[in-house]
C-alpha cells in the first residue's frame, strides 16, 4: 500500500519561479499529504492561472505557512495558495504583494469549501475584479465558517467585487477584520465586496469589523459590505 506524502519544516529564500499554469514556489499541484511549517520569503513568482506563493493548487489541509515577496498572476493568484479545493488552513501569514487581473487574494486567490483560521495578510492587492486583502473569491456549497482572519494591505481594483478582506463570499465569517484602503467600481466593501448565500445553509458575518477607507466609482459601496446578495444572509 502507498501512503500520502508530507511536506514539513521547509524554507526557501529569494526564489524566482516563472511558469504558465499551476505555479508555486514549492509545489504546483498538491493533491495529497500533510502540509505544515513552510516558508517562502522574498520570492518572485509569475504565472497565468493558479499561482501561489507556496502552492499553485492544493486540496489538503495545512498549518504554519508563510510567504513574502511579489506574485503576478492573470487569475487565481494568492500569497499562499492560488486556489484551495478543500481542507482547513490554519496560521497562514503573508506579506507578499499580489497583482494581475481577477480572483486575487493576499492569502488565497480562490477557495472552494475550505476553512481559514488564525491567519493574516499584509501585502497590497492590485487587479480588476474579485479581489480581497486575504481571499479573492470564497465559493462552494459546503457549510464552512472562517474565523480570526485579518488583512492590512491596500486592495485596488478597476472592476467589481472588491473587499478589504474578501472580494466575494458564499460562506460565514467570524471574528475577522480589515484595515487597508479599498477601491473599485461596483460591489466594494471594507470587509467583503459581495456577500451571498450558497443555497445550503444561512450565512452570517459575526463579530467582524473594518476600519478601511472605501472608495467606489459605481454602485453598492459600503464600509462593511458592498452588496448583500440573494439567500439567507445576516450581519
Amino acid at each position: 500500500t502507498s501512503s500520502a506524502a508530507s511536506i514539513t519544516n521547509c524554507n526557501l529564500r529569494s526564489a524566482t519561479v516563472v511558469g504558465k499554469d499551476y505555479v508555486g514556489s514549492f509545489v504546483g499541484v498538491n493533491n495529497s499529504g500533510s502540509i505544515s511549517n513552510i516558508s517562502s520569503l522574498d520570492l518572485n513568482l509569475t504565472g497565468n492561472i493558479y499561482v501561489g506563493g507556496i502552492f499553485g493548487l492544493a486540496s489538503e489541509s495545512s498549518t504554519g505557512l508563510s510567504s513574502s515577496g511579489s506574485i503576478i498572476a492573470v487569475s487565481r493568484g494568492g500569497g499562499i495558495y492560488g486556489r484551495s479545493n478543500g481542507g482547513t488552513h490554519d496560521n497562514l501569514q503573508s506579506t507578499a504583494s499580489v497583482s494581475g487581473s481577477s480572483l486575487l487574494g493576499g492569502l488565497i486567490g480562490s477557495i472552494d469549501n475550505s476553512t481559514v483560521t488564525n491567519s493574516s495578510a499584509r501585502g497590497d492587492i492590485t487587479g480588476t475584479s474579485d479581489l480581497g486583502g486575504a481571499i479573492g473569491n470564497y465559493i462552494g456549497n459546503g457549510s464552512t465558517t472562517s474565523i480570526n482572519i485579518s488583512a492590512h494591505g491596500d486592495v485596488t481594483g478597476s472592476g467589481d467585487r472588491i473587499g478589504g478582506l474578501i472580494g466575494s463570499s458564499w460562506h460565514s465569517l467570524s471574528k475577522s477584520y480589515s484595515t487597508g484602503r479599498v477601491s473599485g467600481q461596483h460591489y466594494v466593501g471594507g470587509l467583503i465586496g459581495n456577500f451571498s448565500d450558497d443555497g445550503v445553509d444561512p450565512e452570517n458575518i459575526d463579530q467582524c469589523y473594518s476600519v478601511s477607507d472605501v472608495y467606489g466609482a459605481g454602485f453598492s459601496v459600503g464600509v462593511l459590505v458592498g452588496l448583500t446578495g440573494v439567500g439567507q444572509v445576516s450581519i
